[in-house]
């Protein structure tokens, strides 16, 4: 099973969308062809889902079956987390942070449309040689689905403002290392409607300060 059809996989993955309730996904082939909806924020559960539809399919089970089964589905504590932050929308990414969950975590983030969309992110870390690459690739995808960019270190900053500078896209761009003013600016943001991607690790007295003023909310 792929996403990339040149490779004539047996099972063809496409029209991935990511939508607030969730991701939906179409695929086709090998006596397999459907849809579902995964009731979790980011594509890569896709590439989980299709092979178990593929499976369930193969056992005699019936699409009703495995649409009650993936409806159960847990968030586990390294997945995107959505919550409501006063009037605001919090998306709390911050467990762990590589370039694939990155571009998921953007692609949520951007499904709120009518929400001022800011990210707020350290970089990612441990990409060795690629780094310079990587974060400039985030980089444009931050700039084409967010409106505003808050770096919270210096070790990334210069990769992630090179890659979101675009006159055509105008995203906001600050750096915000102090964890006083980091605090002050989120908890502002809680009283306005935007959504918030928090994408890496924040300094652990300044999330503690935001999640305290949250409540889960469901996708």
């Amino acid at each position: 099973f792929g996403s990339d059809e040149e490779y004539k996989p047996t099972v063809l993955i496409k029209d991935i969308e990511a939508k607030q309730e969730g991701t939906h996904v179409q695929f086709t082939g090998r006596r397999v062809i459907g849809e579902c909806i995964v009731l979790l924020p980011g594509s890569y559960h896709i590439f989980n889902a299709v092979p178990a539809a593929i499976i369930s399919n193969d056992l005699g089970l019936t699409k009703q079956d495995f649409w009650d089964a993936l409806a159960t589905l847990p968030r586990s504590v390294a997945s995107i987390q959505t919550y409501k932050f006063g009037k605001a929308i919090l998306l709390d990414d911050s467990y762990n942070s590589n370039p694939t969950g990155f571009h998921a975590a953007l692609e949520v983030l951007s499904t709120y449309k009518k929400r001022h969309k800011i990210v707020v992110t350290r970089g990612m870390e441990e990409l060795a040689d690629r780094s310079d690459l990587l974060h400039d690739r985030v980089a444009g995808d931050i700039a084409f689905m967010a409106d505003e960019l808050v770096i919270i270190s210096v070790d990334h900053e210069a990769q992630l403002r090179h890659g979101v500078v675009s006159e055509k896209y105008k995203t906001i761009v600050h750096t915000i290392t102090d964890r006083a003013e980091l605090r002050e600016y989120l908890l502002e943001k809680k009283d306005k409607e935007v959504a918030i991607l928090l994408e890496n690790r924040l300094p652990m007295d300044v999330y503690e300060a935001v999640i305290e003023h949250t409540v889960p909310h469901d996708i």
